[in-house]
């Protein structure tokens, strides 16, 4: 079995310029069953997690097609004509995947994961679209959009649109999505203890426990940094397909 590695560009009423992913596809007779949206993390790309990990060699080892959109630091939400990089995700990319994947959109399917910035999305993404993902994982997740906003600032970043007003939308608040009565994904979340977002994702954590929710967590020696990732992604990944 080898990995095909297909480059998806699609024209796009939500983002200007249109959009692009990698999709990563186990060949041979057997086609995959499951499809992993994994998001990258603010200033990289899809070839920032390709050159850090050898994703090739797990998609075909798992048996699992994996979906790397290119979104700019978005956060993977809507900011505006143009700039609706959540919707051209969900209504654009992954119909596109499962075209050439052939793998079902039925939650059960479907997975998303991220790193930092691109954990923020999975979570963000799985609790407010339990109808689309049946599982969702966040490494270093960017948990807390006012310490985002300040780590863009000091990194000197051009942030996406304003952070902290985007902490009050639906879709960032973590109690509200969590504590909703829908069928919820199963989550896995990971952090190193001396990450920025260290604090946030053991609030997350509190907020699930609280909600009756439960959530595999694992916080162990780490920065915020593809040290940290490259030692953690390939939990994350068995994780996925367990």
């Amino acid at each position: 079995m080898s990995v095909d590695v297909i480059t998806l560009k699609e024209k796009s009423q939500f983002l200007c310029g249109g959009v692009q992913a990698e999709l990563l596809l186990p060949s041979g007779e057997k086609r995959p069953k499951r499809l992993l949206t994994l998001l990258h993390g603010a200033a990289e790309t899809p070839e920032t997690i390709l050159n850090n990990f050898d994703l090739l060699k797990a998609s075909e080892r798992l048996h699992l097609a994996i979906l790397l959109p290119a979104l700019g630091n978005s956060f993977y939400l809507d900011w505006g004509e143009g700039e609706n990089a959540r919707s051209s995700l969900l209504l654009e990319l992954l119909p596109a995947a499962r075209t050439y994947s052939g793998i079902s959109a039925n939650r059960r399917y479907n997975a998303v994961g991220g790193i930092s910035m691109g954990g923020f999305g999975a979570l963000s993404l799985a609790l407010s679209e339990p109808a689309r993902f049946s599982a969702a994982f966040s490494l270093s997740g960017a948990l807390d959009l006012k310490k985002a906003d300040q780590l863009f600032r000091i990194c000197e970043l051009p942030p996406p649109g304003d952070l902290c007003t985007a902490a009050l939308r639906p879709e960032a608040k973590w109690n509200a999505l969590l504590s909703q009565k829908t069928a919820k994904p199963n989550l896995y979340l990971a952090w190193g203890d001396r990450d920025w977002f260290r604090e946030a994702n053991r609030s997350f954590i509190r907020q699930a426990a609280e909600c009756g929710i439960a959530v595999k967590a694992s916080e162990t020696p780490g920065l915020h940094d593809w040290a940290y990732w490259q030692s953690s992604l390939g939990a994350a990944l068995e994780w996925t397909v367990s």
